[in-house]
């Protein structure tokens, strides 16, 4: 099923609030992914290993997010 949705003024100012939105979730959660990422190498984690606990963590978060 496809909705077909006018292109008005305020349909584009709702898209581009989306997109705005969901740019600075986006980067918030990669900011905080490089500060948690630090401090594990900063603790004294091997970078490699640092690197896979974050992306084991990123496919956790995939599964419950996306599903």
């Amino acid at each position: 099923m496809m909705i077909e949705v006018p292109i008005t003024k305020d349909n584009i100012n709702i898209g581009k609030s989306y997109n705005r939105d969901a740019l600075e979730g986006l980067l918030e959660f990669l900011e905080a992914l490089y500060e948690d990422l630090i401090s594990d190498i900063n603790k004294g984690m091997n970078p490699l290993e640092a690197i896979n606990s974050e992306l084991d963590e990123i496919k956790r978060l995939r599964k419950i997010w996306v599903g």
